[in-house]
């Protein structure tokens, strides 16, 4: 997963006009954000990689809430939307190379001879 993580398909958890795209995009990209907090709990805690786990949490539930907004599971707003997916998609944009510098240093350790 070394591709950035907000790419076309995240923005199209704010698509409005297609229910339906919204509910994969988001499902897609809670569970890729949970995918790496899942490795970042597999390493040494160190305290890069605490904040990093800290920012990435925050993201991910920023995203179930657009989430709950898309399956109306409670009563959020539009506003509610907008605020959690302009948060998101902030924190990501800012964390991005040290999420893909992670990932790469994950895989590369994966398939160096141990």
């Amino acid at each position: 997963m070394s591709r950035a993580t907000v790419d076309h398909q995240w923005t199209r958890i704010y698509d409005l006009h297609s229910e339906y795209i919204g509910r994969i995009a988001v499902r897609e990209k809670v569970d890729e954000v949970g995918r790496v907090l899942d490795k970042l709990e597999r390493v040494e805690q160190t305290e890069a990689i605490k904040k990093l786990y800290a920012e990435l949490h925050r993201i991910q539930t920023a995203l179930i809430r657009c989430q709950q907004f898309i399956y109306k599971e409670l009563e959020l707003t539009h506003d509610d939307l907008h605020i959690n997916y302009r948060f998101a998609t902030d924190s990501m944009n800012r964390i991005q190379s040290e999420v893909v510098e992670f990932i790469e240093g994950w895989e590369a350790a994966l398939r160096s001879p141990a």
